[in-house]
Order: C-alpha cells, then sequence, then structure tokens
C-alpha cells in the first residue's frame, strides 16, 4: 500500500495543472523520438540516425502512439515510466533496508523531483532510462538474485541492457550495481562471496544481456531497419570518448563557471557532500544494514566522482542538465542509505500519515503561486543560485542526519519541496496559471508534423521557413512563438529549412541561391505562418528574382483561441514568349 501511494502520488499534480507532462515546443531531439514513435515501421524515416539505438524506448513510444491518440499516448506513456521509476526504487529499497515509509517517502521524494519531470523533454529517452535502470537495481536487490537465481539473475542482465539500449551512459553505472549486489550477496552468506561465484553470477546477468539484445535486433530488422540497432550510436560514442575536442561545441569548461548557475546541480551535491561526511565520521558497527546503507551510499559517491573526473577531461558530464540526469537515481538510493540509521521509528510506525505529509507539501509547494517562503527564498538565491539552493538542501539534510528526530525531518521535507519549487522555475505546475495550453500545443506539432508526412512522404522535398518574431495567442495574455513550433514540427516531420541559418532570416534576407534552389527538382517551399501577409512577402520576394510560386496545399492546425496554416508552395521561374526569364 505505501508503495502504491508513493508511486502514483505525482500524478495528482494533473489535476492543478498538466503543461509539465508533456514536451514543449522549441526542444529538438525529443520531437525525432515522437516522430519515430509514428513512423517507426515506415524504414524511409530516420534511416541511419544515432536514436535508433534507444530502441527500447521507441518501442515502447510506437506502442503508446499506435493505440492511442497523440495527448493519450503522450500521457499514457509519461505515466507509465514516471510511475515505473518510483515503484522501482520503492521495490529495491524496501527489499534491501525493510522499512515501508522509509523506502515510500525516498520514492515519493524522486517522484516528485522536478529534475526528472521531462529530462531533456518528456519524450527524450531519459524518460525511460531512469525507471529502467532503478528496475535493475530491484532485481538485484531481490532475494532470489540474491541467493543465485538463474532466472532472477538473466532478468537483471536483460534490464541493464534494456536501461544501456535506451541511454547508454548508464553503461558507466555498472560498476555501482555491481558494488550493491556484491555488498547484499555477502550480508547474505556472510562471508565474501568467491570470485568463482561472481563470476557464474555475471555470465548468467550476461546472457540475459545478450539474447534481450537480440530480439531487440530482429524487431528491428523485421520492420526493415538494421539488426545491429546500437551501431551508429556506438560510432559516436568511441569517436567522442577516443576525442574530446569533437565535444567542444557542447562542453563548458569549469572556468567557464557554469555551475554557479546549475541549479540541477544543487540537490546532487547536497548529498554528495553529506554522503562523504557520513561515510568520515560514521561508527563502524558492522551490522547487516550498516553495511547496506554504506554500500548505498559508496555507490553514489564514486558515481559523483566519476563524474566530476568525465567533466574535468572534457566531456560533457554536469555541464548540461539532462546528461547529468543519470546521477539522480543513484542520488535518491544514496540518500535512502543516509536516511536508514537516522529514521524516525514514528515515521515508519505511523507510515501512512507520514506519506500523506510529505505528498501534501511537495504538492502544496508546486502549484500553489504564493506558498510560506517562496519568494523570500527565490529572492536569497536569485544571485548565486547553484550555491544558496545547494545551502538550502545541504543544511536540513545534515541536520536530520546528525540529530534525527521528526521535527528535524519535517523540516528537512519542508526545505526540500521548496528547494524543489526553486529548481523547476517555472509555472508550469501552478493551479493559477492562466496559459495551461501545453497539451494542445503538443497536440498541433503532431498535427502539423502529421500532416507534412503526408504531403512528401519520402522526407525530401519540404523547404520549412517561418518568421522567427512570430507570435501566436492561443489563450488572453498568453503567447507562443511560431519559430518554436515550426523547429519542432520540421525535426519530428524530418525535413530540411530553406536555409539552415539560425534564427530563421526574414523573406527578404533569404540567400537568393537558397531561393533558387527551390525551382531546381522538386522541393515544396512550406511556409508556416498564421499571418496573411507572409505569403504576399514571398511572391513579391520571388517576383523580384523572376520566380513565381503556385499554391499546392495548405493546413490549419487550431491552438485554442488561434492557431497556424501550414502553406505549401511549388516554386518556378515565370517563363515568357522568348522563355525562361
Amino acid at each position: 500500500m505505501a508503495g502504491f501511494v508513493a508511486t502514483v502520488a505525482p500524478l495528482l499534480l494533473l489535476f492543478f495543472n498538466s503543461d509539465w507532462f508533456f514536451t514543449r515546443e522549441g526542444y529538438l531531439d525529443p520531437w525525432n523520438y515522437v516522430g519515430l514513435f509514428r513512423e517507426y515501421l515506415d524504414p524511409d524515416y530516420l534511416p541511419e540516425d544515432y536514436k535508433l539505438a534507444r530502441l527500447p524506448w521507441i518501442l515502447a513510444g510506437f506502442v503508446a502512439h499506435s493505440l492511442l491518440p497523440p495527448i493519450g499516448a503522450a500521457s499514457v506513456l509519461h505515466a507509465i515510466f514516471l510511475c515505473a521509476m518510483s515503484l522501482a526504487l520503492f521495490v529495491g529499497l524496501f527489499t534491501l533496508l525493510r522499512r515501508s515509509a522509509l523506502a515510500a517517502v525516498v520514492a515519493m521524494w524522486l517522484g516528485f523531483y522536478t529534475p526528472v519531470h521531462g529530462s531533456g523533454g518528456w519524450d527524450y529517452h531519459n524518460t525511460a532510462a531512469g525507471a529502467l535502470y532503478l528496475a535493475t537495481f530491484a532485481l538485484l536487490a531481490a532475494p532470489s538474485t540474491v541467493a543465485g537465481s538463474r532466472f532472477g539473475l538473466a532478468s537483471a542482465g536483460a534490464m541493464a541492457a534494456l536501461t544501456i539500449h535506451t541511454n547508454i551512459t548508464f553503461v558507466n553505472f555498472l560498476p555501482a550495481l555491481a558494488l550493491v549486489y556484491g555488498w547484499s550477496v555477502w550480508l547474505r552468506v556472510d562471508r565474501r562471496p568467491s570470485l568463482r561465484a561472481l563470476a557464474i553470477r555475471a555470465a548468467w546477468c550476461l546472457l540475459g544481456a545478450l539474447v534481450v539484445t537480440v530480439v531487440l535486433g530482429l524487431i528491428n530488422w523485421n520492420v526493415g531497419r538494421r539488426f545491429l540497432f546500437f551501431g551508429f550510436l556506438l560510432d559516436i560514442v568511441v569517436r567522442f570518448v577516443g576525442d574530446p575536442s569533437n565535444l567542444k561545441t557542447f562542453h563548458l569548461p569549469w572556468s567557464s563557471g557554469f555551475f554557479w548557475t546549475a541549479r540541477y546541480l544543487s540537490f546532487l551535491v547536497a548529498v554528495f557532500l553529506a554522503g562523504v561526511a557520513w561515510l568520515l565520521t560514521r561508527r563502524q558497527r558492522g551490522s547487516g544494514e550498516d553495511r547496506i546503507a554504506t554500500a548505498l551510499v559508496v555507490q553514489f559517491v564514486l558515481m559523483a566522482s566519476v563524474w566530476i573526473a568525465w567533466q574535468s577531461a572534457g566531456q560533457v558530464a554536469l555541464d548540461i542538465d539532462y546528461f547529468t540526469f543519470v546521477l539522480i537515481p543513484s542520488c535518491f538510493i544514496a540518500l535512502a542509505g543516509l536516511f536508514a540509521s537516522r529514521w524516525p521509528a514514528w515515521c515508519e510506525r505511523h507510515w501512512l500519515v507520514t506519506i500523506l505529509t510529505c505528498w501534501a507539501i511537495l504538492a502544496a509547494y508546486l502549484v500553489g503561486e504564493n506558498m510560506p517562503g517562496a519568494r523570500a527564498a527565490a529572492a536569497l538565491v536569485a544571485s548565486s543560485s547553484f550555491v544558496g539552493i545547494s545551502a538550502l538542501f545541504l543544511i536540513p539534510l545534515a541536520a536530520a542526519l546528525w540529530r534525527p528526530s521528526v521535527v528535524s525531518f519535517a523540516l528537512l521535507l519542508a526545505t526540500f519541496a521548496l528547494g524543489n519549487r526553486l529548481v523547476a522555475g517555472s509555472a508550469d505546475y501552478w493551479l493559477t496559471d492562466r496559459c495551461k495550453m501545453q497539451p494542445q500545443v503538443y497536440a498541433a506539432i503532431v498535427d502539423a508534423s502529421s500532416w507534412l508526412m503526408k504531403l512528401d512522404p519520402l522526407y525530401r522535398r519540404v523547404r520549412i521557413w517561418f518568421d522567427e518574431n512570430e507570435l501566436i495567442r492561443p489563450a488572453e495574455g498568453c503567447t507562443v512563438r511560431v519559430a518554436h513550433l515550426a523547429n519542432s514540427i520540421r525535426t519530428m516531420a524530418f525535413m530540411g529549412y530553406v536555409v539552415q541559418q539560425f534564427p530563421m532570416p526574414s523573406v527578404d534576407a533569404v540567400p537568393e541561391g537558397s531561393i533558387t534552389a527551390l525551382t531546381q527538382g522538386d522541393p515544396l517551399l512550406v511556409v508556416v505562418s498564421d499571418q496573411p501577409t507572409v505569403l504576399a512577402d514571398w511572391r513579391r520576394r520571388l517576383e523580384t528574382l523572376g520566380m513565381t510560386a503556385t499554391p499546392v496545399e495548405s493546413h490549419h492546425v487550431p491552438v485554442l483561441a488561434s492557431g497556424f496554416t501550414l502553406h505549401s508552395l511549388r516554386v518556378s521561374l515565370i517563363r515568357d514568349g522568348a522563355g525562361e526569364r
């Protein structure tokens, strides 16, 4: 019961505002995935794209979008993996620590933790990767797996493979999982397992991983795609890891000071520092619970240190939030380890009151616009968001660990809820947000992209243009940039721009060569706009270059009280009696 309440609790936020639950316009990569969800059976769609390596995520999205309309498919897909993430963490922690309230509270905190809500966009592969990683953790914690069950080990290996195929970065975390598992086996048999026994268990895990990889490859091959679906991504990883200079466009070195505004690092830093201090100052008790708690803390301190090393080596590790995401599941596992020997007995006895209180406070600070302390805390951390929010998390965490009591944990809960609100930095959760329109915007992008795919089923003819500054107004006082819509539409539809130039130039600033290219072969100019004057501007520009535009089709996409139109035009040279002009 405790696990169920903790698992579904974050979904109750949807009754107040659902905007936080959908990929926003302007994102690119997650919209590629939405395209793959809908067009996976078409081998002409992204035939050699590295994103196909994330096949478990693509297949899950394909099933959802095959059965449901866009908003329903997105809602179900995102809800399943958000709940699965919390549930897997609860199961793993309860199995190891045997404390239902502790496991439920930590799992609920993870479910409410805003940096895991659509990391990189809700349709980005992180949405599934965190859940799969924690499912691997839960399977390895299962008593049968700890006892050496071949089926349990193979299942854990298969889940680990699904995790890595969804986000290859999690391959770094295999030693962390092995550490916790080895410690669990040691605790069960009360002696260190032999290398031979561990090797046999590892072989069964490897077999499970191999079987699930072959199954995924056969599925991909059966629809006309590559059997080695992970090949393209593996090539990229080898190239980037072997030569970090390939990442210089994305990587921010420590010297850039990126971390001063990196709010997404705040809670990770707080738990890391608390974990290091706990390991250095704790008293060796030698009990089974103490050994397990130590393993849970050590695995995160170890992985955070690895991520610091990757960042220092020139890799993208901590300087982008969705690359840092992989540390979050490990962080919350460690949080439970820190709490294990400090958890108030009262919270465990009154587990329902504890869980409901957590839910009420966490939810209130996300959905309430004017919560106590929110504005004062926001002002306090405005000049140094990373340091300020890290301290907001760390100080009450340290107090709860070194002077455990119901009062200190209540203080920690309140400050976590407040810090979580500050990290979110968005009104998408607020009950009073007047611009609750993200589901409709999501559906509009899918609608527009799907129409383009029917217009150009081989994804080769369309060239998209939009006005960089144009806005639509779905509701009073609420605007959406057409440029953000168009970029996401183009990315999902896997089609080209009139000119590869950012920002998109105005009609008169589009290079003549890019316009002339529209007369060669059989391309289609698609103008994304809600302004009728835009087409007149294009006709005027084309006439000055001796060209004309013939309307082919148009498609209007409503977005609440407004909308936009896709105008497809065939551009050709003007001909007169003497021939082409």
